[in-house]
């Protein structure tokens, strides 16, 4: 329907069996669902100690993580069973592991382990810990420069395919080809608009390096249909993108990871409600990679192929 190339997408799927780790399962399946996808669900677990002194010397530490063991094995396989049972697609396929570990340090384990294309988790907006926009594990995460995307869906996503994508960025970097090239992979393959949101004060004239850094940006998008917004607001980023968001049609807004940029401005902010519009559209979040080529991405055309043009 939409895709080129059947090449096969390889998903892991973080999920704490919550109604939001589901969503976001089922909304992965969903976009993929005209492509060959294998899901890999992973849940962590830790071992449920009682904090009385009495029950914990009434549980050995032993028993305790069998019995975790056990019920992430049981919470798994409920997993499994209602996304194959939503989702009867031939091309997709499933794998399970439970990990007894914590998220950074999981995650990393995993993908050193195995190639993957992203990382899938759901976030569940106003509803889970309001101080920090994405919520704390999946903050948690982005903080962990895993060196893949991260695919943030929130609760309430709507199942519609990303046909218009927003990449916000203030230009005060230069980007890398390979840094988008998770970004141009997925406009390609739904055929999506990207809407270009330049997040400054518009009384301030742009440096030659922001300047240059979009004349970049030019270059490695001129195969795709872009569009180019500025948005004031820099005191106020999430309002700035989720009054965007809605009045653009937005499906999924990318940022790009790196240190003291606008994505740690955005998970700062103070949440109200009026900002909690900007949720609804799911998060894709780019690594920070520099000047190399990751060998998660697909291969892009080079910085001198790309001015040759």
């Amino acid at each position: 329907m939409i895709m080129g190339a059947q090449i096969q997408k390889k998903i892991l799927m973080l999920t704490d069996f919550s109604p939001a780790a589901t969503k976001a399962l089922a909304y992965a399946q969903f976009i993929f669902k005209d492509q060959p996808t294998h899901f890999h669900i992973l849940h962590l677990y830790t071992p449920s100690i009682a904090q009385s002194r009495f029950m914990a010397v009434s549980i050995g530490m032993n028993h305790a993580e069998d019995l975790s063991l056990n019920l992430a094995i049981k919470g798994l396989e409920e997993q499994l069973a209602l996304a194959k049972k939503g989702n009867q697609i031939p091309q997709h396929s499933f794998s399970t592991q439970a990990s007894f570990n914590l998220l950074v340090p999981a995650v990393k384990e995993v993908l050193s382990q195995e190639h993957f294309d992203m990382v899938v988790m759901g976030h569940k907006g106003k509803t889970g810990i309001e101080a920090n926009f994405m919520g704390s594990q999946t903050l948690r995460l982005i903080k962990g420069a895993i060196g893949v995307p991260i695919l943030a869906v929130p609760l309430k996503v709507s199942f519609k395919f990303p046909k218009s994508i927003a990449f916000a960025t203030d230009f005060s970097r230069f980007f890398a080809a390979s840094e988008l090239a998770p970004l141009v992979s997925l406009a390609k393959d739904f055929k999506a608009t990207i809407q270009v949101v330049q997040v400054r004060d518009p009384q301030i004239i742009p440096t030659e390096a922001q300047q240059f850094n979009l004349l970049m940006l030019h270059k490695y998008l001129k195969e795709l249909p872009f569009e180019e917004h500025r948005i004031k607001g820099v005191h106020r980023i999430a309002r700035s993108l989720g009054a965007f968001s809605e009045a653009h049609g937005i499906h999924l807004l990318a940022l790009l990871n790196y240190h003291h940029n606008l994505i740690e401005d955005l998970s700062k902010e103070a949440i109200a409600r009026k900002l909690l519009k900007i949720a609804v559209a799911p998060l894709f979040i780019l690594p920070e990679l520099g000047m190399t080529t990751h060998q998660n991405f697909p291969k892009t055309k080079s910085n001198a192929e790309l001015f040759s043009a």
